[in-house]
């Protein structure tokens, strides 16, 4: 019987920007291996490509930012602000804004999305 070692590497890199004063959120597009998507509590999304160590887009996510994002089997690409907002983007072009819910009048607390559904929870100020 023959040993197997495995190996693995794993490439670290420092990224800094002046866009990500409070990241919070991150993903990976998944219309390719090599983009990931960060967000948070500042007004900017972040494209960055892992291959090339680099910003690709900047995009506005509003004054609330981004708190969590979700992906929704290449359909939607979901962003969720503090103040109960999802807006569900075109993964194609992040900046384009498909449609928005205000699923809370509160913050939002989590969500997930499967195909047509959006289940979230939060806090409604009634």
């Amino acid at each position: 019987m023959k040993n197997i070692n495995l190996c693995i590497y794993i490439k670290s890199y420092y990224f800094s920007t002046e866009y990500l004063s409070e990241m919070q959120c991150i993903i990976q597009l998944g219309r390719s291996q090599d983009t990931i998507l960060m967000g948070g509590h500042q007004e900017k999304l972040i494209e960055f490509n892992l291959n090339l160590c680099k910003e690709i887009n900047i995009i506005n996510a509003g004054e609330n930012g981004c708190a969590i994002l979700r992906q929704n089997a290449n359909r939607t690409v979901c962003c969720g602000d503090p103040t109960g907002v999802i807006k569900l983007r075109d993964p194609r072009n992040i900046s384009k804004i498909i449609y928005t819910v205000e699923a809370h009048t509160g913050s939002l607390s989590d969500f997930d999305v499967h195909d047509n559904l959006l289940v979230s929870c939060g806090f409604n100020n009634t």
